[in-house]
């Protein structure tokens, strides 16, 4: 079997799909499919589970809760700059 050769600029990627320059941007259209939105979807969730252990601790543990508090604003952070690096619109703070 042989191949056609492309007038345009193609990519393989691993799975053996061709891609062109058009359609190997990064956009949220498709949010469940693209990588790098469960990438930033798993900072901002990570971040919130964070959040919800640091408000069920006691005051006691005020050194833990501080840390957990640092770790969620540090992800809510990356995640939000990544989102303005790809130009999507901000995501759920929760």
């Amino acid at each position: 079997m042989k191949r056609k050769r492309s007038t345009f600029n193609t990519a393989r990627r691993r799975n053996g799909h061709t891609c062109s320059p058009g359609k190997s941007r990064v956009e949220p259209g498709n949010e469940t499919d693209n990588p790098l939105y469960r990438a930033v979807r798993a900072l901002e969730e990570k971040a919130a589970g964070l959040r919800r252990l640091a408000e069920h601790f006691p005051s006691r543990y005020c050194a833990l809760v501080d840390r957990y508090e640092r770790r969620a604003n540090r992800l809510y952070q990356l995640a939000a700059r990544v989102r303005q690096v790809l130009g999507w619109a901000a995501g759920p703070i929760v």
